[in-house]
């Protein structure tokens, strides 16, 4: 892995970076896991297409100067060239907006393939020209709110 990249075990709304990222792979996103979080912390009821990045300002709520949703339609991933263009497509889009300290919220369906998700995070950003980039499989803050309160 590349020293560029570095796993960080934290909620994506308390990542201290320029840019927290969030990728959307079909309007449940906007919902649940990390776009979800973030999108409600940040007092929106964002709705776009997926084939669209939305940059966003951030707000006391999350800790990210701002954060990004990148939609992309195609689904989750399955092959590694693919997964590799999708990250591409995410921190290029994130250079261009001038953030060079990124930190991807990876999304749920990235946990099982965390070792697939994390070297091509790298390959990424050594040639998207990025500074520091952390990914966050941390999903602690899910949890079942139908139990019984005590």
């Amino acid at each position: 892995m590349s020293d560029v990249v570095q796993e960080i075990a934290c909620p994506p709304d308390q990542l201290e970076v320029d840019v927290v990222a969030a990728v959307l792979f079909d309007g449940r996103d906007m919902l649940d896991g990390p776009a979800g979080l973030l999108n409600r912390r940040l007092g929106y009821g964002l709705r776009f297409l997926l084939d669209q990045s939305v940059l966003v300002r951030s707000n006391h709520k999350v800790a990210a100067r701002w954060v990004l949703f990148h939609g992309w339609a195609a689904g989750c991933p399955e092959r590694d060239s693919d997964l590799r263009r999708l990250l591409a497509e995410l921190l290029r889009v994130c250079r261009r907006a001038g953030f060079e300290r990124i930190a991807l919220a990876a999304p749920e369906a990235a946990l099982v393939k965390r070792d697939q998700w994390t070297p091509a995070l790298a390959q990424a950003a050594s040639g998207a020209g990025v500074s520091e980039c952390l990914v966050t499989y941390d999903h602690s803050y899910l949890h079942d709110h139908t139990g019984p309160v005590f």
